[in-house]
Order: structure tokens, then C-alpha cells, then sequence
């Protein structure tokens, strides 16, 4: 199943205008290949369920707050770089 993820993401690739869902789902993509795991692995050791994981990593499902920072410390992302693809939605929801 990873091996069709990745096919999917490596096609994502070639679009020039990724939405803030996708954008997300790409650095969890990233972080978990940056560590060489599974996307069980990253699942099991962020606290999520296996097909919870996959729906995060292919855009399919936005993260609680709780969970997008646990996903960012377990795979190393920064956490300004987390912040600045939830802002985006956060203002557009506001309207400011």
C-alpha cells in the first residue's frame, strides 16, 4: 500500500498549485520518508490509527490541532512551518 502513496505523492509533485490540505499532507509525507518509515510506523508512533495516518498524508482529512503538532514533533517538522500552512485557513475561515 506505501508503494501506491508514494505514486500518488510523487504525481502530486508535478501540480504548481497545491491547496493548504495538500500542503500539510506533503510534509508528512516528507517527514516520515526523512525517517525511513512506513506510514504504520509513523501512525503508530504519532498515536493515530493506520488508515487515520493515511487519510492525514494524502490530504484527504484535516488534523486536530492536538494531532498536527503531535505529527510535527514526531517527524521532526518545524513547528513554523506547521504554522504556516494552518494560518492560511484560519484566516480565510475568519475572513480577515
Amino acid at each position: 500500500f506505501d508503494s501506491k502513496i508514494d505514486t500518488i505523492h510523487n504525481a502530486r509533485k508535478g501540480k504548481l498549485n497545491m491547496s493548504v490540505k495538500s500542503s500539510f499532507a506533503e510534509m508528512l509525507y516528507n517527514g516520515r520518508v526523512a525517517k525511513h518509515w512506513t506510514q504504520r510506523q509513523a501512525a503508530e508512533n504519532s498515536g493515530v490509527s493506520l488508515r487515520h495516518y493515511q487519510d492525514l498524508e494524502l490530504g484527504i482529512t484535516d488534523p486536530k490541532l492536538s494531532t498536527a503538532v503531535r505529527l510535527a514533533s514526531v517527524l521532526e517538522i518545524e513547528l513554523d512551518s506547521l504554522k504556516s500552512e494552518v494560518c492560511p485557513i484560519a484566516l480565510s475561515v475568519s475572513g480577515l
